[in-house]
């Protein structure tokens, strides 16, 4: 039976690194989740695809072309990516903008011998670009970029020039051309040594050191540059932002001055101590042009970290582009702020602020525009994210939009509600989820949103009620709204559990913790309502890894780390009756994952040796051996069973791997769900699909969850989900092709 899957559902937390998050002109946010470059789209706010490629956690991201020099290449019709992870590697990707396709196109690895911290990027033209990455390695690293002016041609990259900074690495990089000077680029890099170092050089590297930029007292995070402006009649300059763990934030200004035949690089002196000697910095050469730096500006209303700066992205007409003054920041204190000079005094001021006064965990890693100015995005310390949109008409009025939510560590166990409506999940982060699809409904109202006036301060903090909501909640609303209290503890085990199930009637839950001793190793049986124990039931030696009711809840099946499988029968008596009928060495390694077939008393196990195997409960006492699947390329970690045809005893298996991946198999018995006693070699698997890899996790599968609803007649709809180490749940469809 041919099958055909498509994705319907990605959740997924953002990693918890300050240059993760990306928003580049072609509407779209990347961002890393764990080893996986992540891309969602604001508008929908679904995350459309995750890109496999990286094999250790995405630290940084950035578009080519950004918001910023966009307007370069306008009716360019690929854009690129890049990504650095924390092995070093960088990756460049590239998507089609109309078919929205990717692929990853280049991959470097020889370079940097430690984490990438922090990339910046330039386009030159449709076919050239620069980009700059710095790593924990202590070096920044210039990058050349041969872009094809169309799609599926192949990119060349070669790396123009290494810089080395010591022993305390750049975390912060902004690049841009230099004003008045054709062909020159400007590179500003900051980090631990709490300096901003300027270096001047060309599109084939040769980068200089200019100056040193010196006023922050702790860790320089984020550096951005505008693009080239004219302030005051004054000749053609740049500004530079940079935020600080100091709280603050500085606008230095580089101003363009008349031509010089020196080749020494001027340094001006001034021995008195006053406001314009504090004021004015040094002066630099670039060809044979002269840049006086100044402060600007110190832009002082966080009280804590801030952690990015942002420049307002520019506002295209036709060919040329324009700068708006104005900065968007973000920081620990869990606020973003809007920044801009007023009017008549020229004075910057904070003229917008969204957020909490950090009353609730920590704040934000970084902020960033969207390509119209009128939304701003923030990512945070609990790996979700938080996007405002200005819905104001004649004043500005930024409200709460919706965003994709996900967990922002390993998801470790995912259950359907017994009606299907809802997906429950679990995970390391020390959070449960609840994800359902939003059935909306024509609403004509302003919808109702959470109230973020003078309720919502340091001083009086919002109770976490029950709340009905006529519209998806955003994460404001999620953290405060939908806390479940705890209502009882089960004590019991001696170390942390590690399985959980529930019978299909919703009367008994079982549970298991990690062991290494046959005592530790028992299972536990709990009476659902009075939540008293009724059972513990011994039987493995080390940690069962799950547990799971067969479908009309006689049997009780483990599976372990001791390569053993058991059967418990359950008793349907008031108080549980159990008894163990079976017991067996399935496997050469480890038992990940176990599956009942819905229709009967079949079972599949999955192992670490690659291997998945098929066997029958025969009577009430025996165990029998179906089949063996061929060989997989990988360990099996999770398996799932559902039914297709109760004729004929057919269903699929889904069946999960450590390296992400997912195929599904036909399985037959070629018997009625009623009759066990046909002869074993009935049974039939068949590779029915193997799942695309960008469909995929990208590391370990650790739970399948088939949800079967009928839709109308004899049609159905069949929906797998997974959840993985790489912290994503996925919903699928599965249906015939």
């Amino acid at each position: 039976m041919a099958l055909a899957v498509e994705r319907e559902f990605i959740g997924a937390g953002c990693n918890r690194i300050v240059n993760n998050v990306s928003w580049g002109r072609s509407g779209l946010v990347a961002f890393g989740a764990q080893n996986a470059v992540a891309i969602f789209c604001p508008q929908t706010a679904q995350i459309l695809t995750t890109l496999p490629g990286h094999k250790a956690v995405v630290n940084c991201t950035r578009w080519l072309p950004s918001s910023k020099d966009a307007f370069k290449v306008q009716h360019a019709e690929v854009h690129y990516l890049l990504s650095g992870s924390s092995d070093g590697v960088l990756i460049v990707w590239e998507m089609d903008l109309k078919k929205r396709e990717w692929r990853s196109i280049l991959q470097v690895s020889d370079v940097h011998k430690k984490g990438v911290t922090c990339l910046t990027g330039l386009i030159i033209s449709h076919t050239t670009a620069m980009f700059a990455s710095a790593s924990s390695d202590g070096l920044v690293t210039i990058w050349e970029l041969v872009l094809p002016y169309v799609t599926l041609r192949d990119c060349k990259i070669s790396c123009l020039e290494s810089l080395s900074v010591g022993s305390k690495p750049m975390v912060a990089l902004s690049l841009a051309d230099l004003p008045g000077e054709s062909g020159h680029v400007i590179l500003a890099m900051g980090g631990l040594d709490q300096k901003i170092h300027i270096y001047l050089g060309d599109r084939k590297g040769n980068f200089i050191c200019a100056c040193e930029l010196k006023g922050h007292t702790d860790w320089i995070r984020s550096l951005d540059f505008s693009l080239p402006l004219c302030l005051d009649s004054e000749n053609e300059s740049l500004l530079l932002a940079s935020s600080s763990q100091d709280r603050s934030i500085r606008i230095w200004k580089m101003v363009m001055r008349l031509s010089s035949s020196n080749s020494q690089v001027p340094y001006k002196k001034d021995e008195g101590i006053g406001l314009t000697s504090y004021i004015e910095g040094p002066l630099f050469l670039a060809g044979s042009t002269s840049y006086q730096v100044s402060l600007e500006s110190l832009l002082v209303g966080h009280e804590d970290w801030v952690y990015s700066v942002e420049w307002q992205s520019p506002i295209i007409n036709g060919s040329k582009a324009h700068q708006p003054m104005s900065i968007l920041s973000a920081s620990m204190d869990k606020t973003m702020m809007i920044w801009r000079p007023e009017k008549n005094t020229g004075i910057w001021v904070n003229v917008v602020t969204v957020g909490e006064l950090s009353h609730s965990a920590l704040g934000f890693y970084g902020g960033h525009w969207a390509p119209d100015g009128e939304s701003i995005l923030a990512h945070g310390y609990g790996g979700s994210f938080h996007l405002w949109r200005n819905t104001g008409m004649d004043c500005e009025n930024w409200q709460p939009q919706k965003v994709p939510s996900g967990h922002f560590a390993s998801v470790s166990d995912i259950a359907w509600a017994r009606n299907g409506e809802y997906l429950l999940s679990v995970s390391h982060d020390q959070t449960t989820r609840i994800f359902a699809p939003w059935q909306s409904e024509a609403n004509t109202d302003t919808p109702s949103r959470l109230q973020n006036d003078a309720s919502d301060s340091l001083e009086t903090v919002p109770d976490a009620v029950p709340t009905v909501f006529t519209e998806p909640p955003v994460e404001e609303q999620l953290s405060w709204h939908t806390l479940w209290p705890e209502s009882h503890k089960l004590y019991g085990h001696g170390n942390e559990l590690f399985s959980l199930c529930c019978d299909h009637e919703g009367k008994l839950v079982a549970s298991s913790c990690k062991a290494q001793s046959a005592t530790v190793a028992e299972i536990w049986l709990w009476q659902v309502g009075s939540w008293k124990p009724v059972g513990r039931l011994q039987s493995h030696n080390l940690t069962v890894t799950q547990l799971e009711f067969s479908h009309d809840d006689a049997f009780l099946l483990s599976v372990s780390r001791d390569r053993h499988f058991s059967i418990f029968s359950i008793g349907k008596s008031r108080e549980a009756s159990h008894h163990l009928i079976a017991k067996q060495e399935a496997h050469k390694r480890i038992i990940w994952a176990c599956a009942w077939n819905p229709f009967g008393h079949e079972f599949a196990t999955g192992s670490r040796d690659k291997t998945v195997k098929i066997w029958a409960v025969d009577g009430s006492s025996s165990v029998k051996q179906l089949s063996i699947l061929p060989q997989f390329h990988d360990s099996v970690t999770a398996l799932a069973w559902v039914g297709r045809e109760r004729s004929i005893n057919s269903g699929i298996l889904a069946v999960g791997m450590d390296d992400g991946l997912i195929e599904l198999w036909s399985v037959s018995t070629g018997r009625t769900a009623a009759g066990h006693d046909s002869e074993p070699s009935a049974f039939s698997a068949v590779l029915s699909i193997r799942f695309d890899p960008v469909l995929c996790h990208v590391s370990t599968v650790l739970r399948l969850a088939w949800r079967e609803r009928c839709t109308g007649g004899d049609s159905r709809a069949t929906e797998l989900a997974s959840c993985g180490a790489d912290q994503s749940i996925r919903v699928f469809k599965v249906c015939d092709y």
